[in-house]
């Protein structure tokens, strides 16, 4: 439990805890909240903050001889535990997102997060990619990867966002009757290469393209790991992103008119390709990554529920055909004609295009509908489980990136004044 202390005399302050023998009293003070234990306690895990003897030292205050950290006090009794009896618990008055990033400051490992984290539920943890430690890498991903961890990261993922939103945008407004048959001009007739650039979404395009470009470069230089970058799906969308550019200025550079047909059929592929530029904003918005995470954990279920809607819209759309064929104007005309209403009436949609009008069929309706509303309700559970999940295991690493920037910034922080300098300073004034 912790005790309070009584300060020690200013005169006698020591040096002994800084380098303490195995039994000696380490005293520690948590915002006020005193704690002591011997140093072969702490010394059992020397892989986290308070077992390295070395990276406490900066914490170390001679004058009150105690290690001083200005930290979450209700979180350290559960830290403090750990050293004493080897077993982690989140104290029951502590958050979870509070205790990870605690844990992740004290540096207490992977293995008692993972613990924590499967103790509150989690079932997956996340390890994403380490940082270089060479500089200027370990800047440079820090800025393009952690939005997070700096004022300077989160402007640079503010602008991809913008510069994204920017192209999908043209991309949309290009498709207007009014700038559809410019474009198509452009982009079919070689010798229009020049002329290309004067025209604004172009030149938008262009310069959107280039940012693309340069990001995924740099990006690439500053990654650890190549191989995992190059297979990365989220690096394997932004090159998609900057390939329809390329075959656009091929297509700009082509000297042959005859194929002005196969040029518009890939330029109307082109921007469908463009169109998945959206998916850029998955790497800085992190709903948008923790929902794309929990559909691909989620992949067994959600293939559970496709075999059960196939096998759904088979057997009431041919309830539904037997039941209305013999109506005339009737648009259950074969069973494969019936599979659009199985669908639209299984997912609750209900368009109304097609209706049945006999009591058979209608009672088929009625079966088809509530099948459709188990099934949604299967897979919901599941569903919102997985999502808590991978939501926790994203606290975890933005309490490991917290940390890491408050580490950065109390090296640059000047060192807090000894109570004994302040007393001096009083007294000759």
């Amino acid at each position: 439990m912790p005790q309070r202390l009584k300060l020690p005399s200013l005169a006698n302050g020591s040096f002994r805890q800084m380098n303490p023998s195995d039994k000696r009293l380490i005293t520690i003070n948590v915002s006020g909240l005193h704690f002591q234990t011997r140093d072969d306690v702490l010394s059992k895990y020397p892989n986290t903050l308070l077992g390295d003897r070395k990276r406490r030292i900066p914490f170390y205050h001679k004058d009150l001889d105690e290690f001083f950290f200005d930290r979450h006090r209700p979180s350290f009794d559960g830290i403090f535990e750990f050293y004493k009896t080897g077993k982690i618990r989140r104290p029951i008055n502590v958050p979870l997102d509070v205790f990870l990033m605690e844990l992740t400051y004290f540096d207490m490992g992977e293995t008692v997060i993972n613990q924590v984290l499967k103790q509150e539920g989690c079932k997956y943890t996340r390890h994403g990619e380490k940082a270089p430690n060479s500089e200027p890498r370990r800047t440079i991903w820090y800025l393009f990867e952690r939005p997070e961890s700096s004022i300077l990261a989160g402007i640079v993922a503010t602008l991809s966002c913008v510069i994204t939103l920017l192209s999908v945008a043209g991309t949309c407004f290009q498709t207007l009757p009014h700038y559809r048959q410019k474009v198509t001009n452009i982009t079919s007739d070689p010798l229009r290469f020049h002329d290309a650039f004067q025209d604004s979404f172009f030149c938008i395009e262009t310069g959107c393209v280039s940012w693309f470009a340069f990001e995924l470069g740099i990006r690439f230089y500053a990654s650890t790991n190549k191989i995992k970058f190059v297979k990365d799906i989220l690096n394997i969308l932004d090159f998609l992103a900057i390939l329809p550019y390329v075959v656009t200025l091929v297509l700009l550079l082509s000297n042959t008119r005859g194929k002005s047909e196969v040029s518009l059929v890939v330029v109307r592929i082109v921007r469908l390709v463009r169109i998945l530029r959206v998916f850029k904003l998955t790497r800085h918005v992190t709903a948008m990554k923790i929902l794309l995470t929990t559909i691909y954990r989620c992949r067994s279920a959600l293939g559970t529920k496709l075999l059960f809607l196939l096998t759904g819209t088979v057997l009431f759309a041919g309830l539904a055909y037997v039941a209305e064929s013999n109506v005339v104007g009737s648009k259950f005309s074969s069973i494969p004609e019936s599979f659009w209403w199985a669908v639209v009436t299984m997912t609750t949609v209900g368009y109304g295009d097609v209706i049945p009008v006999t009591a058979g069929g209608k009672i088929a309706a009625c079966a088809c509908a509530l099948f459709g509303l188990l099934e949604v309700s299967m897979i919901c559970p599941i569903f919102i489980e997985e999502f808590e999940n991978v939501l926790k295991s994203y606290s975890q690493d933005s309490a490991k990136i917290l940390r890491q920037t408050e580490e950065c910034t109390e090296k640059k922080l000047p060192r807090r004044p000894s109570l004994q300098s302040l007393v001096e300073k009083e007294t000759s004034m």
